[in-house]
């Protein structure tokens, strides 16, 4: 197990937060992990986790960005691969865990998108979140992919493939293609975590990952980074990208600690919005950073990071690494943020 040739794990994610959520998982066990937001020349460490910044590209382009991670995971000897997807089930998932299946060789996909913990789970083939189906909750007016049903086989019909199987636990898998599992509670992701052999592709949300990671690593404790200090009481920017993120509560709840925020304009969050109104609110960002030199969720061009604390499941703390640039912290939309940081004041 420490010889790096015989144990590379990567993760393959869609999307920069879902990216995060995942790498914190394998800094709380003690590997040493990287998020690359674009392909490297020095190959993988010994815990990758590659954002192909997919979720809002159609089908094709999805499709290319995974064969460009296939041939990179393929020629850098990548024993252990997982496919991060969405827990609301957002984004061209079909057709993505299709693409990487392919290219690694797999002949079965097994999906467990669900995090239990956070209170989404899949019974009876209904994906809820609390004690509502998605289709009742804000998920619903999502302005990419609204849930206009909770049947999880529905909503992954939204992006392009093969037909999807769907399992409760005392059913047994199909020998191949994709199969999406019933999920009420973290014992069941357990459960699915011990039908993964060698012709199986897992994919799913944090949880099966962390489920996954415990059948081929020990935990190992870390200390929290003295770093935790600045983030909680130094000076604070949080830019509110999402349409989720931008409830009007928390935002005022930040405002009131003195913490500036600068929430995405709502005619950005389609993906026809005008360029202009995009360039102005960019180069609002832009000016704030200039100003704080820090910032919570931002993309400003970096490539590699490491994970420096874990909040909450997918509330997380990078630095890029080899630079002296600023602590960004970030989360998916739909997650709440946790009480120690909206609770604390700006210096």
């Amino acid at each position: 197990m420490n010889n790096p040739r015989c144990f590379k794990i990567a993760v393959v994610a869609d999307d920069f937060t879902g990216a995060a959520e995942v790498a914190a998982i394998g800094y709380r066990v003690g590997v040493a992990t990287r998020i690359l937001l674009a392909l490297p020349s020095d190959g993988c460490s010994e815990f990758t986790v590659l954002d192909t910044d997919s979720r809002s590209e159609p089908p094709e382009r999805s499709r290319e960005k995974i064969t460009e991670a296939c041939r990179f995971l393929r020629a850098n000897h990548v024993r252990y691969v997982y496919k991060k997807t969405d827990s609301a089930l957002r984004g061209q998932i079909r057709t993505e865990v299709e693409e990487l299946a392919k290219g690694l060789g797999k002949t079965r996909v097994l999906l467990a998108p669900a995090n239990p913990s956070l209170d989404r789970r899949i019974e009876r083939g209904i994906l809820t979140i609390g004690e509502h189906p998605i289709d009742q909750t804000p998920i619903a007016d999502d302005p990419e992919f609204p849930a206009l049903s909770a049947d999880v086989i529905e909503l992954l019909s939204r992006s392009p493939g093969g037909p999807v199987a769907y399992r409760s636990m005392n059913e047994t898998l199909p020998r191949s293609g994709t199969v999406i599992v019933e999920t009420r509670s973290v014992a069941d992701l357990e459960h699915w975590a011990g039908k993964v052999d060698e012709n199986t592709l897992p994919a799913g949300g944090a949880e099966f990952f962390r489920a996954v990671l415990a059948r081929l690593h020990s935990p190992q404790g870390l200390e929290c980074s003295a770093r935790i200090e600045s983030i909680l009481n130094g000076t604070r920017l949080f830019v509110a990208g999402s349409a989720l993120a931008n409830r009007k509560s928390v935002l005022d709840r930040l405002r009131a600690n003195g913490i500036e925020v600068i929430a995405m304009p709502p005619e950005l969050m389609h993906a026809d919005g005008d360029s202009a109104n995009l360039d102005r609110w960019v180069n609002a960002v832009s000016d704030a950073y200039s100003s704080h030199k820090t910032v919570c969720a931002a993309s400003l061009g970096w490539t590699s990071l490491e994970v420096i604390h874990e909040w909450s499941l997918g509330v997380v703390s990078l630095q890029v690494i080899d630079s002296r640039a600023p602590i960004v912290t970030v989360k998916p939309g739909s997650y709440d943020w946790p009480d120690v940081i909206l609770n604390s004041k700006n210096e």
